[in-house]
């Protein structure tokens, strides 16, 4: 969280938030080495904070995008987990898979909007990040800001 919050300021064009980094920690850690000589340990994990959260609250014009991988989903199963995610996150763009697919060797990408639309479909893992190069150059090629009288935009900062 500490890098987010002091890069995200700087005013990237994009992050592209591939995974969770850390989805739980241990509630309580122990200084030093612990003796091999007990024969059970309970670890109890906690929820981590999750940085994609405070990407548009610390940076609100980066464009977003987030990733979502599930488990036995349909199609349309995975647009609308998808697209809730997308709006939890304040996300421009999710991108969403399902395990199942991945292991069968048909890693299939679904590209999800704001709106909620399927705006792209890519299979495979070289086709996905070439759908997704091509669908952030796309959108980072739009003008950010505008002038309404002059029709003029200010360049990206």
């Amino acid at each position: 969280m500490r890098v987010f919050r002091e890069e995200l300021p700087k005013m990237y064009d994009a992050v592209v938030h591939s995974m969770a980094v850390l989805d739980f920690a241990p509630a309580e850690t122990r200084p030093g080495k612990l003796s091999s000589a007990h024969e059970q340990w309970v670890l109890r994990l906690v929820p981590t904070p999750k940085a994609i959260e405070i990407v548009k609250e610390l940076a609100p014009q980066t464009f977003l995008v987030g990733f979502k991988l599930e488990v036995a989903k349909s199609p349309q199963e995975l647009a609308a987990i998808a697209l809730e995610a997308l709006r939890r996150n304040r996300c421009d763009l999710v991108v969403a898979n399902d395990q199942r697919e991945i292991d069968a060797g048909r890693h299939t990408g679904y590209f999800i909007d704001p709106l909620g639309s399927v705006v792209a479909v890519a299979q495979g893992k070289v086709a996905i990040a070439r759908a997704l190069v091509q669908l952030l150059a796309d959108s980072l090629e739009r003008p950010v800001r505008g002038d309404p009288l002059t029709g003029r935009f200010s360049p990206r900062s």
